[in-house]
């Protein structure tokens, strides 16, 4: 029982790392060298366990990577593509690793690590109505906690963090809106690792709806205002009820599910936040880039220059009267995976995360198609308002096609 606990808590640790890179606002700016000193913390835990690669994830790599050696010889600078490319070599091998040392209790691991971090961002949500108060916390937090690579960009683009809970606050602007971040630097992307950890929880786990953990992760998702998190609440609450009544209930609740359509219609689609936002996104699209249908927009203009490679970051941040962090941080990560990889890979690389989302739901023998696709039209629509595409944790379900057997489905563990 020893030896479990110790695996258990080892498990909690690496996939923790992995969703902390992704998006805390302590961690998520971490350089190159330090992202490689974690990687090889854990390559010492892989290779102490006997694992090893298997030859398909160096072939997968070499293929997705490709544009970037070709984006460096389109512009002349070979430094900048093989920058790219150890950088990203970094991250998939970080995320390989993780994936066959936690594979066997992911799900669970996954899904209790978010709950955590949604009870704790419970209790200091509500001190955010609290002008006085917040302004004490944050101050405190400041005073001890200093974001790792804040120190190379804006304060305007740097929140105050507990580690634990982040205080959002509108970049370039004294005060904001209020709203959820968990430990993430931003509230959207809080708002796509509850959306995840409820569809696990209730397709993979098979929990009831109505169960502690998917009440509290629902109660997070609507504090973080996020507009794509709630309308993928409702799509999954939509498919549970589908994929889990018998044909003759789903005649005998058709009733219920039109109640529930005409509610979210009137009361949920037509809130400022979710809507409304929609509309301002489309209407400023022409004139701001941050917006995520102008980075959508600004991403396929400047990939005509290049439409089989895709185009260098740091050009297309040189080249552009844009911040540097609005930059990198674009709004919009389907569209950014194309302008990063070109279309060839672009498309690779989405076939291949439906693979992995595939290869996931069937080894914890959930072998539902119809599933596996909710979850990948979910992450998109998820991805549409984030740059989580080109981050760790979708990086790790890319890596799912690989690391997960074709056959052999496990006996989930509990």
């Amino acid at each position: 029982m020893e030896q479990v606990n110790k695996i258990t808590k080892l498990e909690y640790l690496l996939l923790t790392l992995i969703i902390a890179l992704t998006g805390f606002e302590v961690i998520f700016r971490a350089s190159v060298v330090l992202q490689t000193a974690i990687m090889l913390f854990v390559a010492c835990i892989f290779f102490n366990k006997k694992k090893k690669f298997d030859l398909r994830f160096w072939l997968f790599t070499a293929v997705i990577l490709l544009p970037f050696f070709f984006q460096g010889v389109y512009i002349n600078d070979l430094r900048l593509g093989f920058a790219n490319i150890y950088a990203y070599i970094v991250k998939f091998m970080m995320c390989y690793m993780v994936v066959v040392l936690t594979k066997e209790r992911f799900p669970l691991t996954y899904v209790n690590i978010i709950y955590f971090f949604a009870v704790i961002s419970l209790f200091f949500f509500p001190i955010q109505f609290s002008e006085g108060l917040t302004a004490s916390v944050k101050q405190f937090a400041d005073s001890i906690i200093k974001p790792i690579g804040s120190e190379n960009i804006s304060e305007s683009y740097v929140s105050s963090t507990l580690v634990v809970f982040t205080f959002q606050h509108a970049y370039g602007a004294d005060v904001a809106e209020i709203r959820n971040c968990g430990p993430f630097w931003e509230p959207g992307m809080y708002a796509i690792f509850l959306n995840i950890a409820l569809f696990i929880n209730l397709f993979v786990l098979k929990t009831k709806l109505w169960s502690r953990k998917n009440i509290i992760f629902m109660i997070v998702i609507a504090t973080t205002v996020s507009t794509t998190g709630i309308i993928c609440v409702m799509i999954i609450l939509f498919l549970r009820f589908f994929i889990t009544l018998s044909s003759a209930k789903k005649v005998l609740y058709l009733p219920i599910f039109l109640i529930f359509i005409y509610i979210a219609y009137n009361f949920i689609w037509k809130l400022e936040v979710v809507s409304g936002k929609i509309e301002d996104n489309i209407s400023i699209s022409q004139d701001d880039r941050r917006s995520r249908f102008g980075a959508m927009i600004y991403h396929f203009a400047e990939l005509q220059k290049s439409p089989l490679i895709g185009v260098s970051l740091d050009v297309g941040a040189s080249e552009k009267d844009i911040a540097f962090e609005d930059r990198l941080v674009s709004p919009n990560g389907l569209s950014l995976v194309f302008f990063n990889f070109g279309i060839p890979i672009g498309i690779f690389y989405f076939v291949f995360f439906y693979k992995g989302a595939k290869r996931f739901f069937y080894y914890y023998n959930v072998n539902n198609t119809l599933i596996a696709a909710s979850f990948f039209m979910i992450a998109c629509i998820l991805a549409f308002s984030q740059d989580i595409t080109m981050r760790y944790f979708y990086l790790v379900i890319l890596v799912f096609a690989i690391a997960y057997p074709k056959s052999k489905p496990l006996g989930l563990i509990k």
